[in-house]
């Protein structure tokens, strides 16, 4: 759903270093290193500032790893939320009416199957 990418770019922000972020990750240093690099030229900015001491985000890259801990969590959620929207899709009964169709029998039926099965749903067509 995102960019494969993100959490690799999350890993290295947050440990400072590629070494670091490759154990978290189980890769390689020069795998986690490539992907950043590929990052970097792909989106045309740099995203870090890399010294022998370690690796530090640019003003730049501070801004695309706020945008990028928000995008996965709202992909996340939003993975959440379909799941539960096509869970709930098995508990739905749909009733086709008609006006020559007597529907006081749906009014006397409902109560009685809402209490024997309380995540059924109704709808009426």
């Amino acid at each position: 759903m995102l960019d494969f990418n993100l959490p690799v770019f999350i890993s290295v922000a947050e440990s400072g270093s590629f070494s670091q972020a490759a154990l978290r990750l189980g890769k390689s240093p020069q795998a986690v290193f490539k992907q950043i690099t590929t990052y970097e030229e792909k989106l045309g900015v740099k995203l870090f500032d890399r010294s022998p001491t370690g690796m530090r985000l640019t003003p730049a890259g501070i801004s695309v790893y706020k945008d990028a801990n928000f995008l996965l969590s709202f992909s996340k959620e939003s993975i959440k939320r379909a799941k539960e929207i096509e869970k709930n899709e098995g508990n739905l009964v749909r009733v086709a009416l008609s006006p020559l169709t007597p529907t006081k029998f749906l009014g006397q039926v409902w109560p009685i199957a809402s209490k024997q099965y309380p995540d059924l749903r109704i709808q009426l067509v």
